[in-house]
């Protein structure tokens, strides 16, 4: 393919020139192929209004949408001829809010459109997968210098990864490893560490079939920075996250509930002192550059009252509809 921004200024030019291929899964639209005890992965799956702005914004640029609620339906369509006979010079696939459950699967598109040499908006396999394994993201990121929340990880016959655990009475929040939108997240999700509650973490991971992480929780200030790259430049926009009590700080988290209900939203970078902006962005760039996201990601990070911040979560794939913080 010619250079990319070469490409985008011939079909800026000329609109019906490009493709853009969604596969998307949509609340009530996609049929859920396998799901947790208590926690639905619908929380992630797009709402049909998101999928309306998607389809809408694009098309008003003038280029060609054609759109997938199912992974198989789009590998079906493509390996039917469906990709090659689109009558357009650049096609590109986008694949969002994945069906199933368990790790890996948000690799499954981009891994089949790699072997296929079929161009993606997305990152790729290996981006894909490290940054959905929450415990192991957490230790390569903090090995490379950047300060992310201390991880450890329990699986459901109660094994703590080689023998390490919390300290009694250390703050932590317990994470579905795998997942986001605070699927397994519940409203009592951050609490002190004893042994007690090892029975809890083994219950969880035997619900969501999967290691749960507890990692340290960092009390202060939560902020999600998109991280957006085009022409080689990279720039991050931090986004303070708010609910209904105002900027999610102290104790306060975005839990399963939250999310599912979407009781919460963002006050714009400008709000932020510089000197903290200036440094979040840095965290956010580096974490980026290390998980080798290019494009869109967004980096989550809380930062304490004495300025220390912490990398808590990444999405190689984040919500970019009206609402989101990107």
């Amino acid at each position: 393919m010619r250079n990319a921004d070469e490409a985008m200024s011939e079909c800026l030019a000329q609109p019906n020139l490009l493709a853009v291929i969604f596969v998307l899964s949509v609340l009530n639209k996609s049929t859920i192929r396998d799901d947790y005890d208590g926690f639905s992965i619908s929380a992630s799956f797009q709402k049909t209004d998101d999928l309306e702005d998607y389809i809408s914004t694009v098309r008003g640029l003038g280029f060609y949408v054609q759109t997938f609620l199912d992974e198989r339906e789009f590998f079906s369509w493509v390996l039917n001829g469906g990709y090659s006979t689109l009558p357009h010079k650049y096609k590109f696939v986008y694949a969002s809010a994945v069906n199933g459950t368990g790790p890996g699967r948000r690799a499954l598109v981009p891994a089949f459109c790699a072997h296929l040499g079929i161009p993606t908006l997305n990152q790729n396999p290996y981006s894909s997968t490290i940054g959905r394994h929450k415990h192991n993201a957490s230790h390569l990121l903090n090995s490379l210098g950047v300060p992310s929340a201390e991880s450890w990880l329990i699986d459901h016959e109660g094994r703590w990864l080689r023998g390490a655990r919390p300290e009694n009475d250390r703050k932590i929040i317990a994470k579905a490893t795998y997942e986001g939108s605070s699927i397994g997240l519940g409203p009592d999700g951050v609490l002190r560490y004893s042994k007690s509650w090892d029975d809890y973490f083994v219950d969880l991971a035997r619900r969501l079939r999967q290691p749960i992480s507890i990692q340290e929780f960092l009390e202060g200030r939560e902020y999600e920075i998109p991280v957006f790259e085009c022409a080689g430049e990279v720039e991050a926009r931090p986004q303070t996250v708010v609910d209904n009590f105002g900027p999610l700080s102290g104790d306060r988290f975005l839990d399963y509930e939250k999310v599912l209900s979407e009781n919460y939203g963002y006050t714009h970078a400008d709000t932020i002192p510089s000197d903290q902006g200036h440094y979040l962005q840095r965290i956010a760039c580096d974490a980026y550059e290390i998980l080798g996201y290019r494009g869109i990601a967004r980096i989550d990070v809380r930062m304490g009252e004495s300025g220390e911040a912490k990398v808590f979560d990444v999405s190689g794939t984040p919500d970019v509809t009206v609402m989101s913080s990107c």
